[in-house]
């Protein structure tokens, strides 16, 4: 897993930006385009409900500018000179695997409750001898929901590998923050960078929020 591959890093004295890039090129070769589609369809559906007046904000700078760095990882094969904090980094290494795992837990609990209610509703398919579907087209329903299932479960597990790819890329690599510049919130506040600082708006409203990787963005609140 991509977390243990950055983990085993702890055992050098130093930690280089090099060390880190080849890691994140790795796992990063397992990203084809269809994923980023797939991951950027979803990001848009995810949107629906935003303010029309935001989408096109969202759709330009969080598309192009997030899921599509991996393709910027994937062509870096700049020679990095310099070594990172490796205290911070192992620190935010073992935040986002917790953060991956909880994750993780949430969607069995999920699956778990969706395959309860598709149960109950085959067992009284079953049941209803008016609408009992014959043997072969019901093993064919059966089949093509077990597919679909399957498919978004490995979605999802793709979407959070690019995630986490760019999100340490950013950090520890390009030393910028996760929200590329420009980046608009709410209120029209935007990520900007002034005088050699990077600033976001809502930095301080989110370094708490377990579910968000704002406490090792680089970004001060402003």
């Amino acid at each position: 897993m991509l977390f243990e591959d950055l983990k085993s890093l702890e055992t050098n004295d130093e930690i280089s930006k090099n060390d880190i890039l080849k890691i994140l090129k790795k796992w990063a070769e397992n990203v084809s385009v269809f994923d980023i589609m797939n991951s950027t369809s979803k990001f848009r559906e995810s949107c629906k409900y935003v303010q029309e007046e935001y989408k096109g904000h969202f759709d330009d700078i969080y598309v192009k500018n997030f899921y599509m760095r991996i393709k910027d990882i994937k062509k870096d094969n700049k020679d990095y000179k310099d070594n990172i904090n490796k205290k911070t980094f192992l620190k935010a290494i073992d935040y986002f695997k917790k953060q991956d795992d909880q994750r993780k837990v949430e969607n069995k609990i999920k699956s778990k409750i969706k395959n309860k209610v598709e149960n109950k509703v085959e067992n009284k398919l079953e049941n209803n001898e008016e609408i009992k579907l014959e043997n072969e087209v019901e093993k064919n329903e059966k089949d093509k929901i077990k597919t679909k299932l399957e498919s978004k479960e490995n979605g999802t597990k793709v979407q959070r590998l690019i995630y986490y790819l760019i999100c340490i890329y950013t950090t520890f690599i390009l030393d910028e923050p996760i929200h590329h510049v420009g980046s608009i919130f709410p209120g029209h506040t935007k990520v900007r960078y002034e005088n050699g600082t990077y600033y976001c708006p809502v930095k301080n409203n989110n370094v708490g929020n377990l579910k968000a990787v704002c406490r090792f963005c680089i970004a001060k609140q402003g």
